[in-house]
């Protein structure tokens, strides 16, 4: 879990740097959006490397009904907490789902990418 933390700190700090003048420059009307939607996200992928780190030593059946019932879980909760957020106006849907798309793609990259670095360091019994 340290690797993902630190990579999730090091990919927030240069969004940031790299983010910062487009925001306060254009943006700023749309921080909330932008922060929901990155909290969300981050949420989503910690979960989601959480369950593959878990269950990686169990066995397959059992390792492919959490990782991708979770997957699915996860995916319904996303897009049910975005359409609640949109339907109440909460958030402007246009800034919101961009920003969601964009951190979301950001999240599972960094997230696929931590734990494939983690996996090949675990012994995985062979059972069927």
């Amino acid at each position: 879990m340290k690797l993902f933390i630190r990579n999730v700190a090091i990919e927030t700090v240069v969004l940031i740097i790299i983010g910062l003048f487009p925001f306060l420059a254009w943006w700023t009307q749309y921080s909330r959006e932008l922060l929901i939607a990155f909290v969300i996200s981050l949420l989503n992928a910690a979960v989601g490397y959480h369950i593959a780190v878990r269950f990686f030593n169990e066995k397959a059946v059992v390792f492919n009904k959490f990782v991708y019932g979770g997957m699915l879980v996860r995916m319904i909760f996303l897009i049910g907490f975005a359409l609640y957020m949109i339907s109440r106006e909460y958030v402007q849907t246009v800034p919101f789902f961009i920003a969601l798309m964009f951190f979301y793609i950001l999240h599972q990259w960094t997230e696929i990418t931590s734990w494939l670095k983690v996996l090949p360091n675990q012994k995985a019994g062979i059972t069927a």
